[in-house]
């Protein structure tokens, strides 16, 4: 399954009507690293006014947050989500800090700032097509490994980790569009392997 999200992470920086607007955007794998980025960057600058931000986490079932930070309601964590929505882009976080000018923006005018720092961040960021990969244990007699190793190779399966002993346990990473149908064929040529998602 192919998803969109941004190549790395960058901050920008845009002085609107006196108020320094930053934007900090990341790649993320899951709502846990999420968290840690928006803590880390309202950490960073703590002495800032506003430190809103939005993330979307996932590809089939999506999580996301956004947060004002102060502002007025809708007119700062929203305004980014629908910026990273807008773009179709999913795992990613961004946070946008202010420090006011002491000249008041508006609603219109947050938003706009808001929107138009967190896109500034996406476009110097880079965006990026990914595949979305699911994690296996596969467990099997050391006698099945040949058909192991070429059934791996026949679905584009990686290899993350690799266990001997009385049985051997792989970890692998395959393209979840054709996890299933890996799992199906291989169960049809050979009933002792046993699968299992990390």
């Amino acid at each position: 399954m192919i998803y969109k999200t941004i190549k790395k992470n960058v901050s920008v920086s845009q002085v609107i009507k006196k108020s320094k607007f930053l934007g900090s955007v990341a790649p993320v794998q899951d709502v846990l690293q999420a968290k840690a980025f928006v803590e880390e960057v309202s950490k960073n600058f703590k002495d800032a006014n506003h430190n809103a931000f939005a993330y979307s986490v996932g590809i089939k079932k999506e999580v996301f947050a956004f947060n004002d930070d102060g502002e007025p309601s809708k007119s700062a964590g929203n305004p980014i989500y629908c910026t990273i929505k807008g773009l179709g882009l999913t795992n990613t976080v961004i946070v946008v800090t202010r420090y006011s000018g002491g000249i008041k923006l508006g609603i219109g005018g947050l938003i706009r700032a808001y929107s138009g720092t967190a896109k500034m961040a996406i476009q110097v960021a880079g965006i990026v097509e990914k595949k979305f990969f699911k994690k296996i244990s596969l467990s099997f007699p050391y006698n099945e490994s040949r058909l192991v190793m070429y059934m791996l190779d026949k679905f584009g399966a990686e290899v993350l980790k690799r266990k001997f002993g009385e049985e051997t346990e792989m970890h692998i990473n395959i393209d979840e569009d054709v996890a299933e149908r890996f799992m199906k064929e291989v169960v049809s040529k050979s009933y002792k392997i046993r699968f299992r998602d990390l």
